[in-house]
This record gives structure tokens, sequence and C-alpha cells, in this order.
């Protein structure tokens, strides 16, 4: 049932339990509709942290090392950093639409167009992160530094690009596409 039809049974029941039953599934839904706006934000700042410590550390090691810093390394930061900052965007801003929607207007255009641009987003996620991947491959292997480095360890690397690519999906499932469950069982109903 939409959030419309209940506000509208709601002004049209007389019945005083028939009016409590149905502002109860109101602010129910809405209050699922809050939690799911609350998990997006929550999942979106634990990923900026997580990544504003490994920038850190980057930094770091960069100061540490400074000329023992190969090419090779800095070609996977900025890579990395251009690939992801459209989406790193997009992500915000959807967090920041959803925690900002007002629950009491149009609802269900709000959240057609919201889930519209969240799977999209969440899409350009996820071929941003394939193409990253790849590009820092082909540039590695191109790399002087790179292709010095010992066999096991040239090995270890791309093994771990190669988990990175097959885990991307799964990933942003887990983390971001669950948040939208509640959203869409609301444009079900």
């Amino acid at each position: 049932m939409e959030l419309d039809d209940l506000k509208e049974k709601w002004r049209a029941t007389p019945d005083q339990s028939s009016t409590v039953e149905i502002r109860d599934a109101i602010e129910k839904k809405i209050s699922a509709l809050r939690r799911s706006g609350r998990g997006i934000r929550r999942v979106f700042m634990i990923e900026i942290m997580i990544v504003l410590v490994i920038y850190s550390g980057v930094l770091l090691m960069m100061w540490f090392m400074g000329e023992r810093f190969m090419s090779y390394m800095y070609k996977i930061v900025i890579v990395t950093t251009i690939g992801s900052l459209p989406v790193v965007w997009r992500l915000y801003k959807a967090q920041k639409w959803i925690n900002t929607m007002d629950y009491a207007k149009d609802i269900r255009t709000n959240m057609i167009a919201f889930l519209a641009y969240y799977k999209t987003t969440l899409r350009m996620y996820q071929w941003s992160t394939y193409v990253v991947v790849v590009i820092l491959l082909v540039l590695m292997f191109t790399d002087a530094d790179f292709m010095q480095l010992p066999l096991k360890l040239k090995l270890l690397i791309v093994g771990y690009m190669s988990t990175a690519l097959l885990l991307t999906a799964p990933y942003i499932r887990l983390t971001y596409g669950r948040q939208t469950a509640s959203f869409e069982d609301f444009l079900r109903d």
C-alpha cells in the first residue's frame, strides 16, 4: 500500500482504531525509510574514513621512503584517486539527498528518482573499479620499477588486484545495495 493511499484512508476513516492502525503503518514505513537513509550515510562515512586512513599511510610512506618510493606506487595513488572521485561525489550527493528528503511530500516520485540515481551510481562504482584495476595493471607492467620486482611480488600484486576485480560486485551489493531494500519494498507496496 502506498503512503499516499494510507494517508487518504486515514483522513477518510472515521473509526478511531482504523486511524491508529493506519497512522502506525505510515510511521513504520517512514521509520524504515529513515533507517535505510542513515544506513547509506553510515556506510559512506565508514568507507571514506578507511580511504582517508589508507591515503594518510601512503603519504607517510612517501615522506619516510623519499627517493625509494617507486614510480608505479605514484601511478597507483594517482589513478585510484582520479578514478574514484566521480563515484565518491555521486555517493556523497546520494546520501545527502536521502538524508534531506521530506517524507511528507510526494514521496513515491522522490523515491523512484533517488533509486534510479543511486543504482546508476552503484553501477558506476562497480565499473570504475574495474577500469581502474585494468589501467593499473597495464601501467604497472609498462613501468620499469615494477618490472624489476621479484616474480613472487608481481604475482602477489596481480593476485590482489584480480581478487579486487572478483569481489567488487559482491562488496557493493553487500555494503550499499542492501540499503535500498526498504525503498524498493516501499515502492512495491
